[in-house]
């Protein structure tokens, strides 16, 4: 395909910034400082006025924006920020016993990392504005240090943390010290009730109000079983009372980790369960009036950021039912697929998506499973003809497209 000039390609790869991990404070600062600003939109004969180079410097901005399409405003992901910030604002009126977090659960690559992600980027920006405490321009460099709250130590300031659950309650302690101390050995070892203690000490001394713990389902599989893991988290909010703890997992209900019970262990999980709520995200459905609003709006809030020269306002809507079959309504697939169609489009100079487009992309393995479609044929790319699983009848979206003006991004 003309799409695949190597050479124009890594231009654009190679443009690119290093990134760090977001759970080191490095890359957590690079992510909240990297806004995914929207380049200028131009007319079509505006841009055939271009030079080749300026051209050339418009579709970078654009592909760059386009791959670059994540935290947009979808009724999943207000639904998740909204059940966050209220479990936070419980903080300004918890008792010295009371605690509160948020486990958004649900099915792979359903945004919960996404909308975990995005809300605490929130919570972040708006804390140093308050405090009038700006991030550094460079993500590695060491900003001022400030005073704890009882002002008896000083650290940098890290209002939100991020890491990982890792396979054995070690690791996950460890993840977390990482992430303020990026150069911690990976081979670092040491008593766990100490190295605990380090953890609240950073969490004190950089005046964190919110730590994101992602991959909670990783419980489950740690060497000594949940329930270490659990009672280190029961530690963290007993001996942190002003910082909240929100986390992401693959069905967390199903798997039972907080389940409270009879026996020791049951009681020891269902307390630290207690201090959770739960609040769920799933995949996109059509069968049902709700569902079937839900992923049009969910369409068109990702139609109405493309860049595309040649796009329609209500494009995506025309071809619901394909990205449907393709993706099972998976917010990461649609996402995937969507990005990489209209990239494809900007390189090719298609410059829209079309089904046949859609067609040539290869999604992720879970993807593809989830869809049942592993095995699916696809068109011949010469071959001019209709892809095979084209719908002759019309699109379930194009009714939508009278009443659902493509009002810009609020």
């Amino acid at each position: 395909m003309s799409a695949y000039d190597l050479e124009r390609i890594t231009g654009l790869v190679s443009g690119a910034p290093h990134r760090h991990s977001a759970m080191t404070k490095y890359g957590w600062r690079q992510y909240v400082q990297g806004l995914n600003i929207q380049p200028p939109r131009f007319s079509r004969d505006r841009y055939e006025a271009m030079t080749d180079d300026e051209r050339e410097r418009y579709d970078g901005m654009r592909f760059a924006y386009t791959h670059g399409l994540t935290n947009l405003k979808t009724p999943q992901l207000l639904n998740a920020h909204r059940a966050l910030s209220t479990c936070y604002a419980e903080l300004a009126g918890a008792s010295s016993t009371a605690r509160c977090g948020v486990v958004i659960s649900g099915e792979a690559f359903v945004g919960k990392s996404t909308a975990m992600m995005s809300w605490g980027r929130r919570v972040e920006l708006a804390l140093r504005k308050q405090r009038s405490l700006p991030l550094p321009d460079d993500p590695a460099a060491a900003p001022p240090r400030v005073p704890s709250h009882d002002g008896d130590s000083t650290g940098e300031y890290l209002p939100v943390a991020y890491a990982a659950v890792g396979i054995s309650v070690g690791a996950t302690v460890r993840n977390l010290i990482r992430f303020y101390n990026p150069e911690l050995p990976n081979k670092s070892r040491g008593d766990i009730d100490a190295t605990i203690a380090l953890v609240c000490r950073y969490i004190k001394d950089c005046q964190t109000a919110v730590v994101l713990v992602d991959q909670l389902h990783e419980i489950s599989h740690a060497v000594r079983g949940p329930a270490e893991t659990s009672e280190v988290l029961k530690a963290l909010t007993d001996r942190s009372p002003s910082t909240m703890f929100a986390a992401a997992a693959i069905g967390i209900d199903e798997l039972k980790i907080f389940t409270d019970g009879y026996t020791e262990l049951e009681r020891n999980l269902g307390q630290t369960g207690g201090r959770f709520s739960l609040h769920q995200m799933n995949t996109y459905n059509i069968h049902d009036e709700d569902g079937m609003s839900n992923w049009q709006e969910f369409l068109l809030t990702v139609d109405r950021d493309l860049m595309l020269m040649r796009s329609a306002p209500g494009d995506l809507l025309k071809h619901a039912d394909y990205i449907f079959d393709r993706t099972a309504g998976v917010t990461g697939a649609v996402m995937q697929l969507v990005r990489t169609a209209a990239g494809i489009s900007i390189l090719n100079h298609d410059e829209r998506i079309t089904q046949r487009l859609m067609g040539e992309v290869d999604l992720s393995y879970f993807a593809e499973v989830q869809a049942g479609r592993t095995n699916r044929t696809r068109p011949e790319r010469s071959s001019s003809r209709a892809p095979a699983r084209a719908r002759s009848r019309k699109p379930r979206g194009a009714s939508l497209l009278a009443t659902k003006p493509a009002n810009p991004r609020s």
